[in-house]
């Protein structure tokens, strides 16, 4: 029995609109994937450089030292205001994924390598059990002032303080050559990575200084996280080579700290 014209082709019109049915959700979940909103957290970032006595210093110096009374002061503000301390490996995962943060996190950051970071800093944060960011100069390793390759190992192995990156020498990447700049990033993860023979993914410009190149050299370089100097908490999986952080002075508390 022969179907007629007309029937045939109101069978092949059924078909084609449940095809084109069948292919709308793989349409909707592509266009989802496009339009998808950045996340967006608040998650103070505290700055340190020296932890150390501030007699004697210039104004340079004490602008960037905060004594080891008021840093282990400061340390029990935080515990004691419900503050909970994060790990940039944390902060990657709830920018990236919408893993959930403990309330009030924060982070504490340390710049630079200083060897008082290891012997004033450190104990304070071992006793209470908070977690920390060192991020290391590679290249003034095993000078005067600042740490040693064994310190280095020594805090990475405490399991509470996460090693970053912070170029070998310290210069400024914005004003010297392009391959310099790649050589003096990427260097510094490579030193460090042989030092504690596992992946560094966290970085931090010295000075705070970037550009949009630089941007994409340390993405490119395997970082997953990159820190400035601009002031500010709104943490975003938009902006996550150039999160904010906030430079902490000395004094007996962190004022601007809610409560």
């Amino acid at each position: 029995m022969h179907l007629s014209r007309t029937r045939t082709l109101a069978i092949l019109v059924i078909l084609i609109e449940i095809v084109a049915i069948a292919s709308i959700p793989c349409c909707v979940s592509a266009a989802t994937k496009r339009t998808v909103l950045p996340r967006v957290i608040a998650v103070p970032i505290l700055t340190y450089h020296y932890i150390r006595p501030l007699d004697g210093l210039d104004a340079s110096g004490r602008s960037l030292s905060v004594s080891p009374v008021h840093f282990e002061m400061q340390m029990e503000q935080l515990v004691l205001q419900g503050y909970h301390a994060i790990t940039p490996a944390q902060l990657d995962a709830a920018l990236t994924n919408g893993d959930p943060l403990p309330s009030k996190p924060i982070m504490i950051t340390f710049d630079d390598g200083y060897y008082d970071q290891f012997q004033n800093a450190l104990p304070v944060l071992v006793r209470l059990h908070l977690p920390a960011t060192m991020f290391i100069v590679s290249g003034f390793l095993n000078r005067y002032g600042y740490m040693y390759e064994s310190t280095v190992r020594a805090a990475d192995a405490t399991g509470l303080i996460t090693i970053g990156a912070h170029t070998q020498h310290h210069m400024n990447l914005t004003t010297i050559s392009t391959l310099r700049a790649h050589n003096e990033i990427l260097g510094s993860k490579a030193d460090l990575e042989r030092i504690l023979n596992h992946p560094i993914t966290a970085f931090a410009y010295p000075f705070g200084s970037y550009s949009t190149p630089l941007l994409r050299e340390v993405a490119a370089d395997g970082f997953h996280l990159a820190f400035t100097t601009v002031n500010g908490d709104r943490q975003s999986s938009q902006i996550r080579y150039q999160l904010e952080r906030s430079h902490v002075r000395d004094a007996p508390t962190i004022s601007w700290l809610s409560r």
